[in-house]
């Protein structure tokens, strides 16, 4: 199995990245609808455990909303697919490999492609910081 941004963000960090997926959200499209990383690695794995409301309220929030601006606050607020941006407490990438992949002499090769194509993806997310 490969896995990319497998990593459990904190708090702060999770925020920021929230707000960047949002502000972002044309850029993220492209990069997760683009057929080569979709035949890669299928549909980005949005992990959430939380009540989007009570995000909406923490404290956290209404500062990185301040810090964005009133215009923005209002477009979250009221913006479907920004409570479901804010559910979201990870991301993750993955393509399982059959033993025959795993077991052939381009492995190596394989496995370094397969990064390769995830790494728009990364670098998107790793901006959020």
């Amino acid at each position: 199995m490969i896995w990319g941004w497998s990593r459990c963000p904190s708090r702060d960090e999770v925020n920021r990245i929230r707000l960047h997926i949002w502000k972002n959200r044309d850029e993220r499209k492209e990069i997760t609808e683009n057929q080569t990383f979709k035949k890669y690695y299928g549909e980005v794995e949005w992990k959430d455990n939380v009540d989007a409301e009570r995000r909406l309220k923490s404290k956290i929030w209404k500062e990185l909303l301040e810090k964005a601006g009133e215009k923005l606050a209002r477009k979250v607020v009221n913006n479907p697919e920004m409570i479901e941006i804010l559910r979201y407490v990870g991301w993750v990438v993955s393509h399982g490999m059959s033993d025959e992949e795993i077991l052939s002499e381009k492995w190596y090769n394989e496995v370094v492609n397969w990064f390769k194509k995830m790494k728009n993806f990364n670098d998107f997310l790793l901006r959020g910081f």
